[in-house]
């Protein structure tokens, strides 16, 4: 299980161990959902900052909790807001579930996150955001 809180988190994964054969400038693709709204988010990252790839995958994930919070979800930095305004709403403890894939790149650094020509399947999990 993932928890996440405000600001930066540094999550730990083992997607390397479900991937064959890595795509040329692989990129990884996080669909997350609410279990009670199931509101869902899509949002991407390619930079593993693991110590030891081969075991784990290590990510930072930044959560922002304001009416003005900035959002990328080409570089996992997520919005939430009360109100959900401007962001995606939450409430404390909310659970969510997330489906990882592996993209073959180039990852997009604008526009709106969606599924590549080719990806697969990598990891899923639960995430707790403790805000």
């Amino acid at each position: 299980m993932i928890i996440l809180k405000e600001g930066v988190n540094y999550a730990v994964f083992t997607f390397n161990e479900n991937i064959p054969v890595p795509y040329t400038d692989q990129y990884f693709l996080w669909k997350i959902t609410n279990s009670l709204t199931q509101e869902e988010i899509l949002f991407t990252n390619n930079v593993d900052s693991s110590a030891n790839g081969d075991r784990f995958n290590q990510f930072a994930i930044q959560i922002g909790i304001t009416a003005s919070s900035y959002e990328d979800l080409n570089q996992s930095v997520l919005a939430f807001t009360a109100s959900g305004q401007g962001g995606y709403g939450y409430d404390s403890l909310s659970q969510w579930t997330y489906d990882a894939y592996a993209c073959e790149g180039p990852m997009p650094t604008t526009g709106t996150v969606s599924f590549p020509a080719t990806f697969s399947f990598v990891e899923s999990g639960r995430i707790i955001m403790s805000l």
